[in-house]
C-alpha cells in the first residue's frame, strides 16, 4: 500500500507542479486561434480595412497597457486578447444584429 502511494506520488506531483504552464499554453494557443477566427470573419465580412484596424488597434493596446498598468508583458498579453476577443464578439453580434 505504501509502495503504490509513492509511486503516485511521483508520478501526480511534477504534472501538478506544471499545471500552471499547460493551462497557460493552451489558453494562449485558444486566444490566438479565437482572434485568428474573428479576424478571417471580419476581413470577409467587412473588407480588409476593418481587419487591419482591428489589427492596428491591437498593437496600439498592446504597446500602451503595459505602461499605464505596469505590469509585465507576460501578464497583460493574455488579459488583452482576452478583452479584443470579447469585444470583437459583442461588435460582432452587434452589428450582426442592427
Amino acid at each position: 500500500m505504501k509502495n503504490s502511494r509513492n509511486i503516485l506520488k511521483q508520478k501526480l506531483l511534477p504534472l501538478l507542479s506544471n499545471l500552471h504552464i499547460i493551462i497557460g499554453r493552451w489558453a494562449k494557443r485558444l486566444i490566438i486561434a479565437g482572434v485568428v477566427l474573428a479576424l478571417v470573419f471580419v476581413a470577409l465580412y467587412w473588407g480588409v480595412g476593418v481587419c487591419l484596424a482591428v489589427i492596428a488597434g491591437f498593437f496600439v493596446i498592446r504597446f500602451i497597457i503595459p505602461f499605464l498598468i505596469g505590469l509585465t508583458l507576460s501578464i497583460i498579453i493574455p488579459l488583452v486578447g482576452i478583452i479584443l476577443l470579447i469585444v470583437l464578439i459583442l461588435s460582432l453580434i452587434l452589428l450582426g444584429v442592427s
